[in-house]
């Protein structure tokens, strides 16, 4: 944890008052052999004396401990890359402590009590049993919950909210997810139904540009939202061979139309690979290879373009947005991981039936040997 600068803030800011260590003893009714003592930390001063250090400063007695309680949104997302890169590259549990250490030293700073869930759980799989998933899990669950009681900033409650709920969902607490989503997440509520109700405004306005940028953000966000949720329904019916080629059609029109191998390599990955699972069920050989091959260009793509997310020629307005998230554009998970989770995904027992094809082992090679090569 991050030492308290007290001693060194003593001396600094009494070199800024321009007064000796004989004048703030005396003003402080101690010896100078004191002040001394505690600018060189061999002491510190008494408690009581830290309101009255801090007025002569003027400052704060945070400003004089040296302690932060909040963290900037730019160095939140500066910790979070860092601890993400950390979790690549260093033991699981000593990134886990030094996360702990984080959350305990700022553990009113909502934001950053936020994003370190989301850290958690992006970092879940890593943890090396079931039990301590489970503590981790319970974790979560306790940080959310501490957030959508404490703070004062809606949105902060509602994505807690939301996380909470993937906590609970994965500690098979399902009614309890069940009652918190159903509440911030019903169609019938109003903040569901007026995503155009902020870019009319901006038109209105005489604000052409924020205008069009809250439409196409609108439009992706409605684009991300109905490839993940077919990905689900595809899930949820796999052994229905008619439907789920009728779900995978629409999809993969979808996705081509707005090019979305490209503009959103994640959600596109998802769904290829989900097709190629299916049919591998089906044991149609050929379509589940072709799939499959779709999957290891789009993450070939992804890997060697950078993973960040962005616009193109249609989505013109959103990069800057991007931009804005608190974690930025970048990945929420080192690339290290994500090559890795690629890779290991090939290993799949649910595909046996192509191991032994030769353009199963081709599309293997040259996977390992694209993504591979900067690792």
């Amino acid at each position: 944890m991050r030492q308290l600068q007290l001693a060194a803030n003593i001396a600094e800011y009494r070199h800024q008052c321009k007064v000796t260590q004989e004048e703030l003893a005396q003003f402080l009714g101690v010896t100078k052999a004191s002040v001394s003592k505690w600018e060189n930390w061999q002491s510190y001063p008494d408690i009581t004396l830290l309101p009255r250090l801090a007025s002569y400063f003027n400052i704060s007695i945070d400003q004089l401990l040296g302690y932060h309680a909040q963290m900037t949104k730019e160095n939140i997302k500066k910790y979070y890359h860092q601890l993400a890169s950390d979790f690549a590259n260093l033991p699981f549990e000593q990134v886990m402590t030094r996360t702990n250490e984080l959350v305990k030293e700022y553990y009113s700073c909502y934001p950053f009590l936020l994003q370190m869930v989301i850290l958690w759980m992006n970092h879940l799989k890593m943890a090396g049993s079931e039990d301590r998933r489970k503590h981790i899990l319970q974790d979560i669950r306790h940080l959310c919950d501490r957030i959508i009681s404490e703070s004062c900033h809606s949105v902060l409650a509602s994505d807690a909210t939301v996380l909470r709920a993937m906590a609970q969902l994965q500690l098979k607490e399902t009614q309890a997810a069940i009652e918190s989503m159903e509440e911030i997440l019903d169609p019938k509520r109003l903040t569901m139904q007026c995503e155009g109700l902020l870019s009319e405004a901006y038109r209105m306005n005489g604000e052409p540009e924020k205008a069009e940028k809250a439409i196409q953000i609108n439009i992706l966000m409605h684009l991300i939202g109905i490839l993940s949720s077919g990905s689900q329904y595809l899930s949820m019916h796999l052994k229905n061979t008619k439907l789920a080629e009728l779900i995978i059609n629409r999809l993969e029109k979808l996705m081509e139309i707005f090019e979305a191998d490209r503009l959103h390599n994640n959600t596109a990955l998802v769904i290829y690979y989900q097709a190629a699972l299916f049919y591998c069920m089906q044991e149609k050989k050929p379509e589940a290879l072709e799939k499959l091959k779709k999957f290891a260009n789009c993450s070939i793509d992804m890997i060697e373009q950078g993973i960040r997310l962005h616009g193109d020629d249609f989505f013109t307005k959103v990069d800057e947005w991007f931009a804005e998230l608190d974690l930025g554009a970048g990945p929420v998970r080192n690339e290290k991981l994500i090559v890795t989770d690629i890779l290991q995904m090939l290993e799949n027992p649910s595909l046996s039936i192509l191991f032994d094809t030769e353009e199963y082992q081709r599309l293997k090679r040259t996977l390992y040997k694209r993504l591979r090569k900067d690792q």
